[in-house]
């Protein structure tokens, strides 16, 4: 299994910390497709399951969930991986 990391870059809107960050890493034997992920994300947010009130991590969990791709929140450090994938959010 090879292990992929996905930053989410979210826009807070507050001019102290203008971006939020959360990472993610996916085991996968395959690559995970970018083009698919980032209409994947853009669908989750246009959708009505999307709550403006939610936190980042909630967001990224639900999105992580409908991809069915195996995942995790990053913890305890950078795993060696084979890709990072951003996402401006």
């Amino acid at each position: 299994m090879k292990k992929f990391i996905l930053q989410f870059n979210f826009e807070t809107g507050d001019n102290s910390c203008k971006y939020y960050q959360v990472y993610v890493v996916v085991e996968s034997k395959d690559t995970p497709d970018y083009d698919t992920l980032e209409d994947s994300i853009s669908s989750y947010f246009e959708s009505s399951s999307c709550d403006e009130d939610s936190e980042y991590e909630d967001n990224v969990e639900d999105i992580m969930n409908q991809s069915g791709m195996p995942w995790s929140f990053m913890k305890n450090g950078v795993p060696v991986s084979e890709t990072i994938f951003s996402f401006w959010i």
